[in-house]
């Protein structure tokens, strides 16, 4: 559900930006690759709709991924 998605991927979002912080990115409103400055720099909340939907599509990719490499995910009750 979409509830069940948010959370992880606000989690994937702060994980990157985290990356990204470390690597020496700094926040810009442009995105700048060859200096190191990037739009996305922002908390979950201040992302458009649209760059928290590439999260939300990666985290359901999830499943898929752990199913080809032969896990399986279950909801606990």
């Amino acid at each position: 559900s979409d509830n069940e998605i948010d959370k992880p991927s606000e989690m994937e979002h702060e994980h990157g930006m985290q990356q990204k912080l470390d690597a020496g990115w700094k926040y810009a409103k442009r995105t700048d690759k060859a200096k190191k400055l990037h739009k996305d720099l922002v908390p979950w909340h201040d992302l458009s709709h649209d760059e928290q939907e590439k999260d939300r599509a990666l985290v359901r990719g999830i499943p898929r991924i752990l199913e080809k490499a032969g896990y399986t995910i279950a909801r606990l009750s």
